[in-house]
C-alpha cells in the first residue's frame, strides 16, 4: 500500500508516463487530448506546490492549477519568443518539470530530521562534551 504522503508524487509520475506514451505513440482523439489537458492543468503545478507542504488541500489544488497554467504559459511564451515553438517539446519540458518535482517529493527530508548532525534519536539536542575538542 502506498503511504498517503506518496500518493500525489506517484500519481504525477504515472500520469506523466501515460501522457508521454500517448504523445509518442501517436494516440488520437478523444483519449490523448483529454489526458493531456488533465495532466497539463494539474500535474506541473502540483509537483511544485506539494514541496511547500501546505496544510489546506483546497488551497494546494487551487495553487497547483494556477501554477500549472502559469508554467505552461511561460514555457510556450519563451519558446515563441526565441523562435523554437514546438508543441512536442513544450509537453516534454512540462513532463520533465513534473517528474523532477515529484521525484523531489519522494526523496527523504534531510533538514530537521532526527538524523541531522548534533541531534539524538529522539530529536533532542545532545549535551556538549565536557572536554574541549582537539584541534
Amino acid at each position: 500500500m502506498i503511504r498517503p504522503d506518496r500518493v500525489w508524487p506517484v500519481a504525477i509520475m504515472l500520469s506523466a508516463a501515460f501522457v508521454g506514451a500517448l504523445a509518442v505513440g501517436g494516440a488520437g482523439p478523444p483519449l490523448r487530448p483529454i489526458a493531456t489537458l488533465g495532466f497539463l492543468a494539474v500535474c506541473p503545478g502540483m509537483a511544485i506546490i506539494r514541496l511547500l507542504q501546505l496544510e489546506d488541500v483546497l488551497a494546494e489544488l487551487t495553487l497547483a492549477v494556477a501554477l500549472s497554467i502559469a508554467l505552461g504559459t511561460l514555457v510556450a511564451g519563451t519558446m515563441l519568443y526565441v523562435g523554437l515553438w514546438s508543441p512536442g517539446w513544450a509537453l516534454g519540458i512540462l513532463l520533465g518539470v513534473s517528474v523532477i518535482g515529484a521525484a523531489c517529493q519522494l526523496r527523504p527530508a534531510r533538514l530537521g530530521s532526527s538524523t541531522e548532525a548534533g541531534s539524538s534519536d529522539d530529536g533532542r539536542m545532545r549535551e556538549p562534551p565536557d572536554r574541549p575538542l582537539a584541534g
